[in-house]
């Protein structure tokens, strides 16, 4: 049985919005649902997700209907929601540690780090800062090498 994922609101919102790797993590998400790898997201997930399409609509980048379309596509996605109520201050710590101005990306590190499964990010600076701390985070630029 294949081990289980996190995964960030920047890779996810790449399979419901035009940009770089977007067809990376389609074909990513594609694999995974064809072997049955359950996906995890804490709670802040949905608000990212839901911000990010928004944006998109204000800046005139998503026509209304398309940004309604992308909304749904990424609320329907197979995930499992994790309550991170008990973990806010641990983020809080580990933002501090890792010298993160918010806490958002501490909670899907502790997230994946708490399950054990890799976690992967469409955000390569976040990549770049946490990877020789975190070697189970994975970027999904890093597929365009294979």
């Amino acid at each position: 049985m294949p081990l289980p994922v996190c995964v960030d609101a920047s890779l996810t919102v790449k399979l419901a919005l035009p940009e770089q790797d977007s067809d990376l993590a389609r074909a990513l998400w594609i694999e995974w649902e064809r072997n049955g790898v359950e996906r995890f997201v804490p709670t802040l997930w949905g608000y990212e997700v839901a911000s990010v399409v928004r944006k998109h609509g204000r800046r005139g980048t998503l026509a209304p209907q398309d940004e309604e379309a992308a909304l749904d596509l990424l609320l329907n996605l197979p995930v499992q929601v994790v309550d991170m109520w008990p973990y806010h201050r641990e983020a809080w710590r580990l933002a501090r540690d890792l010298g993160m101005t918010v806490t958002y990306d501490a909670h899907y590190l502790l997230l994946a780090q708490a399950l054990g499964i890799e976690f992967w990010t469409g955000d390569k600076r976040l990549y770049e800062a946490v990877k020789d701390r975190f070697g189970w985070v994975r970027w999904i630029g890093e597929l365009r090498r294979r």
